[in-house]
């Protein structure tokens, strides 16, 4: 998680916004190249970075863009969150099967029995079915 908060404290830094992209500025050099990274598209865009480096890493910079990044980490924050419900929900119902199988070891009846699992089972979802939490 550490990277994913030198990221965040990056984004808040204020990089500069819009859709980046790489321009190789000598076409001949098949190996090493001087390339530009550029935010944005026509008179508004401006060169995020000159450097000699490889044309994939520029691509790679270029893809990694401030928009992309943050929903990267949208989609994990809500990747996240369903995880945990998903466990909260096994959990419910390891806990409800636990006790349909206590009861039927102490000789309750099967009616008494499928009474716990359904009161179990609606907590779990009563549970469940609470908004997650907004992530930090």
């Amino acid at each position: 998680m550490d990277a994913i908060l030198r990221i965040e404290a990056a984004l808040a830094a204020g990089p500069t916004e819009g859709e980046w992209y790489h321009e190789r500025l000598d076409p001949e050099d098949k190996n090493w190249e001087m390339s530009e990274v550029w935010a944005g598209h026509g008179e508004g865009s401006k060169a995020i970075a000159t450097a000699v480096i490889l044309e994939r890493n520029a691509a790679y910079i270029a893809a990694c863009n401030p928009a992309a990044i943050r929903e990267v980490l949208q989609t994990l924050a809500s990747k996240e969150a369903e995880l945990a419900r998903l466990r909260g929900e096994l959990i419910g119902y390891m806990v409800a099967v636990e006790l349909m199988n206590t009861a039927m070891k102490d000789g309750i009846n099967v009616h008494g029995a499928m009474g716990s699992l359904i009161a179990a089972t609606d907590a779990a979802n009563d549970a469940l079915t609470q908004p997650p939490k907004e992530p930090t």
